[in-house]
């Protein structure tokens, strides 16, 4: 099967990746749409991720997703990082441009604003996060910045679990 010249091309990235949904989801929605895109699941080990990600760009990839492991190694190791990957110190999406690679987190914001899409505002309710690594960690953190008040978090890793308490307290 050739692909047309003019697709778009976007993947996530993880490892491992096999059970991802996204590719599913993503072609789906280009699709009805009328989006002449095409999305794809990589599994791509860690220490191999920089040079993937400059081959995709060089493979006219418009971007890219990432998952577990590879938010922090991105984090380290992209050319430039928006605002939100500094903060909350991982990358989830990667924008190829002539300028670089741009990582971007939008983890918090995008969760936030499918639960207000979904429940309408938040900001008064008390809000339960499990999970308080990855992105429950983003959530959780972002709900702070925002406003919500009252998080309670739960983490079968103590560990994680004090830590992220900690940073809360600094908002």
């Amino acid at each position: 099967m050739q692909l047309n010249k003019n697709i778009k091309k976007f993947a996530v990235i993880g490892h491992p990746i096999g059970h991802s949904l996204s590719p599913i989801m993503h072609n789906a929605s280009m699709k009805s749409l009328g989006y002449n895109g095409i999305y794809s699941a990589l599994d791509v080990p860690p220490d191999d991720l920089i040079n993937t990600l400059y081959s995709m760009r060089d493979s006219d990839f418009i971007g890219v997703n990432l998952t577990v492991p590879h938010k922090e190694v991105a984090y380290h190791q992209l050319d430039l990082l928006d605002d939100s990957a500094k903060l909350f110190k991982s990358v989830n999406t990667v924008h190829f441009s002539d300028k670089g690679l741009m990582g971007y987190n939008t983890d918090g914001v995008g969760f936030l604003k499918a639960l207000e899409e979904s429940f309408g505002l938040i900001q008064n309710k008390n809000v339960f996060v499990l999970g308080c690594g990855g992105a429950g960690r983003t959530v959780a953190l972002q709900m702070a910045i925002n406003g919500i008040e009252r998080i309670c978090l739960a983490d079968v890793n103590n560990e994680k679990l004090i830590k992220l308490s900690n940073e809360l307290k600094n908002i």
